[in-house]
């Protein structure tokens, strides 16, 4: 299991690698599931730390499919 942190900076990772992309069709979806491989298994977290790693992967996800280059 990785802390909230690490899963943190994992998103300012790929959000800084996505940051150099030419946006496309599926922007990011790449790197959502590099993300998803990165936390792993969800359930395998404590409930309270499961409600904040969710909100995390869906907050980048909307980044992802809100992002237009201008940021």
């Amino acid at each position: 299991m990785k802390s909230i942190k690490t899963i943190e900076s994992k998103i300012k990772q790929l959000q800084g690698r996505l940051k150099k992309k030419l946006l496309v069709e599926n922007f990011g979806d790449k790197e959502q599931k590099i993300l998803e491989d990165f936390v792993g298994d969800i359930y395998e977290y404590p409930y309270a730390e499961r409600l904040i790693i969710t909100d995390r992967i869906d907050d980048f996800s909307q980044w992802c499919m809100n992002y237009t280059g201008n940021h």
